[in-house]
């Protein structure tokens, strides 16, 4: 077993931050991460900068697809620049594939090949990022018709119709890229009011707003089930009592 002074689990903005600055003043560094799709971390991969490209290239009225692979080949170079960053350290390794812990101070790492290595750090870092959260809402995770928000950014073909759980302000920022590039959008918020935390003035100059852009709000639904048909998922819900 390798023993290595500092052992970072994951290439996100705070590892790799912190990477820099230990092999700056010369020590060894370990890092480790699952996915080479992912260097660089949550935001420059599949939250801030590519969303916010996609809402970009949206108002500009470039074409959906364009405007997908120009976020691709952004992500792709920023990738690039941030593995550069830390490999290109003579005392850094950046390593793929998952780690888990074995003992204090010492983990195991199941490789891409799926062969398994074992390394003891003295000091071990965890980086390890955020994940889309999914309801506990029934036919949910079965339904293949059923994107989060990084399987949003990657479709190829923009979707006719759209229906987002949740309005909130990542929710919204899909809706409203959404129906920027063409699509049918209708919101679906277990809430009542509208951006109940911002003020009255506010939350209802936003909700006009989109509603002028063609998108649909139900507010106070409650969703019972989501089922799969030929061509789209159905969404049963209540709103009221009523469905």
């Amino acid at each position: 077993m390798e023993t290595i002074k500092n052992i970072i689990i994951g290439f996100g903005k705070g590892g790799k931050t912190l990477a820099k600055f230990l092999a700056q003043k010369g020590e060894e560094v370990l890092v480790i991460e699952k996915s080479n799709k992912m260097y660089g971390g949550t935001c420059i991969n599949i939250a801030c900068l590519p969303s916010k490209r996609l809402i970009i290239e949206a108002a500009n009225g470039v074409s959906y697809v364009d405007a997908v692979n120009g976020k691709n080949e952004m992500t792709a170079q920023l990738r690039e620049k941030n593995y550069h960053m830390l490999a290109d350290e003579k005392t850094v390794t950046v390593l793929d594939g998952e780690a888990h812990f074995i003992a204090d101070h010492e983990i195991e790492v199941k490789l891409s090949n799926g062969k398994k290595v074992q390394y003891k750090g003295d000091r071990i870092f965890i980086n390890t990022g955020a994940v889309p959260v999914m309801l506990p809402i029934p036919g949910l995770k079965e339904s293949k018709y059923i994107l989060d928000s990084t399987q949003a950014m990657d479709e190829k073909k923009m979707p006719k119709n759209l229906t987002i759980i949740g309005a909130g302000y990542i929710g919204l920022e899909f809706a409203s890229m959404f129906a920027k590039y063409g699509s049918k959008v209708t919101v679906l918020d277990h809430n009542k009011e509208f951006l109940a935390r911002e003020d009255e003035d506010i939350s209802n100059a936003v909700k006009k707003d989109m509603e002028d852009a063609g998108i649909k709000f139900e507010l106070g639904a409650d969703i019972e089930k989501i089922t799969d048909e030929t061509s789209d998922a159905k969404i049963t819900y209540q709103i009221n009592g009523k469905r």
